[in-house]
């Protein structure tokens, strides 16, 4: 589980643009579609500047993989861990 969690990580990071804090900030309720696509909306980012980041196909396989492997139910308990969480584990935030 740890290695689809990884890897729908980078995913959001290399396919989306992220920055680090934005991925740690994203809450699951941010992701929706809009105009048929998948979407992060409203997303605040650097100097407050708000945008919505579309999320292509691949990345959005990740996610899904992760989302079933974790058995994601809309709640973010211990044994699904945040985003912060994650990246601290994989060494990109101190």
């Amino acid at each position: 589980m740890r290695a689809k969690r990884d890897y729908a990580m980078l995913a959001m990071l290399l396919g989306c643009g992220f920055r680090r804090s934005e991925l740690v900030g994203l809450e699951m309720d941010e992701i929706q579609i809009r105009q048929g696509h998948w979407a992060v909306v409203d997303l605040i980012g650097k100097d407050n500047h708000i945008r919505t980041v579309p999320i292509p196909a691949w990345v959005n396989t990740a996610l899904d993989q992760w989302i079933l492997a974790a058995r994601y139910n809309g709640d973010l308990s211990p044994t699904h861990p945040t985003a912060k969480t994650a990246l601290q584990a994989c060494g990109l935030v101190c």
